[in-house]
This record gives C-alpha cells, sequence and structure tokens, in this order.
C-alpha cells in the first residue's frame, strides 16, 4: 500500500508517510546516525519531486539528526536554511508537531541570532523567530504541568528587563520586557539548561550592551 501512495500526490501524505516515520523513531529511540543516509536519500527525492513542505519536514529531522550525531554546526546550519525559508511562508506547524527536541534547537538559533547583528538585518525572520519560540513555550507550559509554567513565569531580573526594552523598542506589538512570554529576555537565562548538552559549548552567552552594562 505505501509503494502505491508513495508515487500520489497526496495531502495527507506529503509530511507524514511510512519512511519518514521510520526515521522518526531512528532518530528518538535508536542512534540518530543511522538515520542521516535514509534522510538524505528522502530529502534528494523529495528536492527531484518538487515536494517543498516534505522538504522542509525532512530538513527540520535532518538537523535534529545532525545535533544527536555530534554535529552541532551542521545541525544550526541546516536548521538556519529551514527557518530562512519557513518564515518567508509563516510556516509553523513544521516545526512544533516536533516537539521539544526541535524546539531546543529553534531557541539555540535564535539566542545566536540575537547575538549577532548582521543577522538581525532580517526583520521578517526575527519577527517569525520571536512567534515561533512563543509558540514553543507555550507548548511546554501546557505539556509540563503546573511546574513548568512556574518555572516561565519567574520575575526577570532589572537586567534582563533592560536588554528586552531594548531589543523590543522598535517593534510596539512586542511583548512587555516583563513578560515571560518575551524570548528575547528568556534567552539568557535558558540557553545554557535548555539547549542539548552536546550543543551547551556553543550556546551564546547573555546579552551585552553598549557601554560595559548587561
Amino acid at each position: 500500500m505505501w509503494g502505491r501512495l508513495q508515487r500520489q500526490r497526496l495531502a495527507a501524505h506529503e509530511v507524514e508517510y511510512l519512511e519518514l516515520a521510520r526515521v522518526r523513531g531512528t532518530i528518538h529511540f535508536h542512534d540518530a546516525r543511522s538515520a542521516l543516509a535514509p534522510l538524505e536519500r528522502e530529502i534528494e527525492e523529495a528536492s527531484r519531486q518538487s515536494r517543498q513542505r516534505r522538504l522542509l519536514k525532512l530538513r527540520v529531522l535532518y538537523s535534529l539528526a545532525l545535533q544527536r550525531s555530534g554535529k552541532p554546526a551542521a545541525s544550526t546550519e541546516t536548521l538556519a536554511g529551514v527557518l530562512r525559508h519557513a518564515s518567508q511562508e509563516g510556516f509553523m506547524r513544521v516545526f512544533i508537531d516536533e516537539g521539544e527536541a526541535v524546539g531546543r534547537l529553534v531557541h539555540h538559533y535564535y539566542c545566536v541570532l540575537q547575538e549577532t547583528p548582521a543577522n538581525r538585518s532580517d526583520p521578517i525572520l526575527v519577527a517569525y523567530l520571536q512567534r515561533l519560540v512563543e509558540s514553543f513555550g507555550t507548548l511546554a507550559v501546557a505539556s509540563g504541568g503546573a511546574a513548568a509554567g512556574h518555572s516561565l513565569m519567574e520575575p526577570l531580573t532589572r537586567k534582563e528587563s533592560r536588554s528586552c526594552s531594548l531589543s523590543n523598542k522598535a517593534s510596539p506589538t512586542a511583548p512587555s520586557p516583563n513578560d515571560s512570554a518575551c524570548p528575547t529576555a528568556r534567552c539568557a537565562r535558558t540557553c545554557a539548561t535548555s539547549t542539548p548538552s552536546s550543543m551547551r559549548a556553543a550556546a551564546p552567552k547573555p546579552l551585552r550592551l553598549r557601554g560595559g552594562s548587561t
């Protein structure tokens, strides 16, 4: 049955099909390195068939497989390309449906972006990442129970509030600096704990403002 479906263009199986489910299971429950070759074949095939939504999903999983295979730099580079492409269309579920593991990768990349002024020149990407990080945070609170909600609701320090205010001054609709939903202020606090251990060495330092204050 699945062989026949693979030859058809059905919306229901564009991003969910048997081979994708297998590689996802391998990434999460077995050796993620063994998922790299199958993912590369699927990516090549999806690219050849111009299946753009499937290609995005496969590359998200490829980024996760790279990270769990001990290749954080390649993982971040892959994810950056997917996020830039997805930001143009506002795709969210292609990341959110993969759960907290991908959420940590997205959050890590958002923190890196905040530390690199040249990368913040794309306002569409920055606004998209803010919404995506906030969406993962909301899901984490919902699935983590009261304890998780309490940990996200702790008040910001004065330094974090000031950093967040300056970062969001250009956006009238940006979250308040005292709002726990503000991803900019959460970056410095949560990157070290939310980033997988294999990536913690690359986690960004807290934001520093000009003049030496933080």
